[in-house]
């Protein structure tokens, strides 16, 4: 098992994930490689491997994800010291180096000023000078960063008569004597739904949502969330559902197929047939039909932006529940949550709802799983048939996985290449993968923005991983750009409290008039928030009429301030078209007039010119005497009715409702919900966007209290003559007096104030 040659001949295939030609062959081991062409924008002084793809030295397997992606560089001024003992080192002595080491090792002949991948296969030392080539360094691409495979050490030397395939999975194996890693496909076990994410150990090997051998290739052939649902019902059935002989009807719409199995099962799982039924008329497989349909006519097809009342896709989520396996105290298990219409983003418009996974961690596991633990699971690709999915990002204290198309041949794990389909598409078209090197590439490459910090550059990847409205497809020439203002005695340089204009761009008519039409506003907003490619910020009204009613097409006007990912398109007039997701103005929220309050601003600004403090105490103790007698008049005229709106206010009931409706929307429609606490007894379900994560519980008690005491109310229970409700409406007194007089600070704040 040697190192990975390069192909005698490269068959040029467009990327549209990167704009520029892909290159793909085969290794000795017969799976497919990810080749990139050498027009790398690192620099050799700038690139670098991140420490957290580093594993220790009896992992058996490296993962090759790390925090940002960046390449291996070989530029230090004591190189030439180094060589004689690398070269020296036995070959027993690999296997207690780390990735780096390793492959320092594997180029310290001739590397001077070349890359090495982070993934390329390090299969021993290096076997002299020939080991390197006028192009770089043998069986290696310059510029290659495949973050999508894993890195294996080899153990001892193999027989020459083994096979390539078989050598390396015996050399995984023997890596670790108690990894349970199978030697060939015929050895994997039969993953049944009882053993679901029970194998947490053996790092690099899948965690598997949902696998069986038995029906794997019938399974894999069919579209992605009737995988999915099919997944979901067998593992809560005592019986697991058996697929129609009409196999070949399940690979049309969602719909359809739903329907075929319904009417298949009604008679063996009437229950799972009924779930189906209820399915299609939830609306998800319509949604997912429908932007399968219009990604097959253009795979752009999903971003809107092309008319105000127009259709927009990406509102599907799929999500999971990760909890301890209830029969061990290591393992874990992920139950599949039935897929939902909420909130929409711009990658899941650009690649469909279905390319992302959210992972929920219950607080039991939080608790007692390790941090170690924990990371050493999301390193290791996770599996659901044909499925593979990768660690993407941390958001909202979730998970958010990204399905790659990658297939088990890729892992090692199987011979075969089964993709899942879209419902009636065609397969993943050859060179087209979608990898998260690849995702990194085309959203915040790497290349361009290494001069961000890793906290940095994972904030700033997360902008688009957050919910909007798609707003008008500008034009490139449409981006124009303005410099910053900043105090007297200060530049470009300086800090961001001395910029006058820091995230404050401008619009035109054109933009906000669009906005206001896609939002069914009435009025004409002054400003919008918004973000377009790597832009983000507020964009007001230009002061300039003439600018501002100029051009009939929508404008911006962006500042340096509002430039947080740098993309090579914007860089000049010269450089490469723009993805067309990079040219959709996202709309986030709009200004609106409300009535004024008093805020932690406007109470520190007057504090600080001289308004007494006990002006502020006098009105904060008004204010807990007015809540408490509010909740606490029961008897009179319409004291039950002035109950009931007191604690509609308090509770933001009204938001609340108007959001669910709203659904991904209700951000940019100004339905704003309070802060989700723990108040309803801390369970694991959470919100987002005003859709569910989890369901809902059936016997239709609301988990907020106020909803509960109102529910109540206008059932004509009263609170003196009901003990369950005498109860509840304390602890909402309770809960909103803590509210008024807690004081938070963000964990950035309390650090500040530490190094005062």
């Amino acid at each position: 098992m040697g190192a990975r040659r390069m192909p005698q001949h490269e068959d040029d295939l467009f990327d549209p994930l990167t704009n520029r030609p892909d290159h793909h062959d085969r290794d000795a081991m017969g799976g497919a490689v990810e080749r990139r062409p050498s027009n790398s924008a690192v620099s050799d002084h700038d690139a670098g491997l991140s420490g957290s793809a580093l594993a220790a030295p009896d992992s058996g397997c490296l993962p090759v994800y790390s925090d940002v992606p960046k390449l291996v560089s070989f530029n230090d001024d004591d190189d030439d010291d180094d060589d004689e003992f690398y070269n020296n080192l036995p070959p027993e002595a690999w296997d207690t180096f780390d990735a780096a080491i390793a492959a320092k090792m594997l180029g310290a002949a001739k590397a001077d000023g070349k890359h090495l991948p982070a993934g390329v296969n390090i299969s021993g030392p290096p076997s002299g000078p020939e080991s390197a080539t006028p192009e770089g360094i043998q069986g290696v691409h310059p510029n290659l960063a495949d973050f999508s495979t894993p890195v294996r050490r080899a153990a001892a030397p193999l027989p020459p008569s083994s096979s390539p395939r078989s050598s390396v999975k015996r050399a995984w194996r023997d890596l670790d004597p108690t990894s349970s890693c199978p030697s060939s496909p015929s050895e994997t076990p039969k993953r049944r739904r009882t053993e679901f994410g029970s194998t947490v150990a053996a790092n690099g090997w899948p965690f598997y949502l949902a696998h069986d051998e038995d029906q794997f290739s019938a399974v894999s052939r069919l579209p992605y969330f009737i995988i999915w649902t099919w997944s979901m019902l067998s593992r809560d059935a005592e019986v697991q559902p058996s697929l129609p002989a009409e196999m070949g009807d399940l690979c049309g719409t969602n719909v359809a197929a739903l329907k075929l199995l319904a009417e298949s099962w009604k008679d063996s799982h009437p229950r799972q047939a009924k779930f189906l039924i209820k399915a299609v008329n939830g609306g998800v497989p319509a949604a997912l039909d429908r932007e399968n349909l219009e990604m097959q006519k253009d795979p752009c097809g999903c971003l809107g932006g092309r008319d105000p009342d127009g259709w927009y896709g990406g509102r599907v989520t799929f999500s999971t529940l990760l909890d301890l396996d209830q029969g061990s105290t290591e393992g874990v298990v992920a139950t599949l949550n039935e897929p939902v219409l909420g909130s929409s983003m711009r990658f899941a418009r650009r690649f469909g709802s279905d390319r992302l996974l959210r992972v929920h961690l219950t607080t039991r596991l939080r608790k007692n799983m390790g941090h170690e633990a924990l990371v050493k699971l999301f390193e290791r690709p996770w599996v659901m048939h044909s499925c593979v999915y990768r660690f993407l990002q941390l958001k909202d204290h979730s998970i958010l996985m990204l399905r790659t198309d990658e297939t088990l041949q890729d892992l090692d794990v199987s011979e075969d290449i089964f993709r899942p389909r879209r419902g009636g598409e065609r397969p993943v078209e050859v060179g087209k993968r979608l990898t998260i090197d690849s995702f990194f590439e085309w959203y915040n490459p790497p290349g361009l923005n290494q001069h961000q910090a890793a906290s940095k550059y994972f904030s700033r990847t997360d902008l688009m991983l957050s919910a909007s409205v798609p707003g008008p497809t500008l034009s490139k020439d449409n981006i124009l750009f303005e410099r910053d203002e900043f105090s007297p005695g200060h530049g470009p340089k300086s800090p961001a409290e001395f910029c006058l204009t820091d995230g404050c761009g401008f619009a035109n008519y054109a933009l906000l008039d669009y906005c206001r039409k896609v939002l069914g506003e009435k009025s004409m907003p002054t400003g919008v928030q918004g973000r377009l490619a790597g832009f983000k910020g507020v964009f007001f009204r230009h002061p300039d009429e003439a600018k501002y009613r100029g051009s009939l097409d929508p404008q911006i006007w962006v500042r340096d301030s509002q430039v947080k990912v740098h993309h090579g398109a914007f860089d000049g007039n010269s450089g490469p078209q723009p993805d067309r997701a990079m040219l959709v103005f996202d709309i986030l929220s709009f200004t609106r007039t409300s009535p004024g309050r008093l805020s932690a601003q406007f109470i520190t600004n007057m504090s600080f010119n001289g308004v007494p403090t006990e002006v502020f105490e006098r009105l904060l103790q008004d204010d807990m005497e007015h809540l408490v007698r509010s909740m606490t008049t029961w008897e009179g005229p319409n004291a039950l009715p002035n109950l009931v709106h007191v604690l509609e206010v308090e509770g933001g009931l009204r938001n609340r409702r108007l959001a669910q409706l709203a659904g991904g929307e209700a951000k940019a429609r100004g339905f704003r919900m309070r802060e989700s606490d723990t108040r309803s007894g801390g369970s694991d379900r959470s919100e987002e966007n005003g859709q569910p994560v989890v369901a809902v519980d059936t016997s239709g008690l609301s988990p907020i209290w106020e909803e509960r005491c109102a529910d109540l109310l206008k059932a004509s229970f009263k609170p003196q003559d009901t003990a369950f409700l005498h109860r509840t409406l304390k602890e909402v007194i309770r809960s909103n007096l803590q509210r008024k007089v807690e004081v938070t600070f963000s964990l950035s704040f309390s650090r500040e104030c530490r190094g005062c």
